[in-house]
């Protein structure tokens, strides 16, 4: 599998997520408005989260990046459904070259009515 990759901006740093970063998102998780975006009745526990990241690290077609501002862990931002077999890359030679599905996804998360 291809390195995981550290994307770097003049504010921001996206870095692979880590184990390390578990336990802050499992307190987000606990948030009620987030535990009703994930589609859930209940927080997410430790044991789930790092159940859930065993398996994200043996995939290939997803990247989650954790969102750095000023050294501080402050988001995420998830990556799905890359395609390597016909190199696809979403971030290739500095710049995002899937720019369809990353506006997509933009609108999608902005509540935008599609056209």
């Amino acid at each position: 599998m291809e390195a995981r990759r550290v994307l770097r901006g003049e504010r921001v740093l996206l870095r692979p997520l880590a184990s390390s970063d578990l336990r802050r998102c499992v307190k987000w998780f606990s948030d009620p408005q987030i535990i009703r975006f994930l589609g859930r009745d209940a927080p997410v526990t430790l044991a789930e989260e790092e159940r859930w990241f065993r398996d994200y690290e043996r995939r290939t077609d997803e990247q989650i990046f954790a969102i750095e501002v000023e050294g501080q862990h402050v988001g995420n931002l998830g990556l799905h459904k890359i395609d390597r077999v016909h190199r696809e890359d979403i971030y290739k030679d500095g710049r995002f070259v899937n720019v369809m599905r990353m506006s997509i996804l933009a609108r999608e998360l902005r509540d935008e009515p599609q056209a």
